[in-house]
């Protein structure tokens, strides 16, 4: 699932998705980014403007990959999907890890 805050901390749209067998944790994360990434960009797209995004994520591998920091093996195809989507954004969204 995936939720958007205001800057006043009031939930703006949240959703989730079904994933029917997701082959590990990290995989799932991926899918609940790109989930939310889709999703922003329909909202950029409906008010034409961008949406300031700071994503918050506790899957540290996740989190690692998208910024760089850490090299991609098993779950290329979804890195590459969600690169590609923040590449798209009208604004460069920040990820940041948030410990468990």
């Amino acid at each position: 699932g995936a939720a958007l805050y205001g800057r006043s901390g009031r939930i703006r749209w949240h959703g989730a998705r079904f994933i029917e067998r997701a082959p590990s944790s990290a995989a799932a994360e991926y899918e609940a980014l790109i989930f939310g990434l889709r999703s922003v960009r329909n909202l950029e797209n409906a008010y034409e403007r961008s949406v300031p995004l700071r994503i918050e994520g506790d899957c540290r591998v996740l989190v690692l990959q998208m910024n760089g920091e850490s090299s991609v093996r098993k779950l290329s195809s979804l890195h590459r999907q969600a690169t590609d989507l923040m590449a798209r954004m009208r604004a460069p969204p920040k990820l940041v890890h948030i410990p468990r």
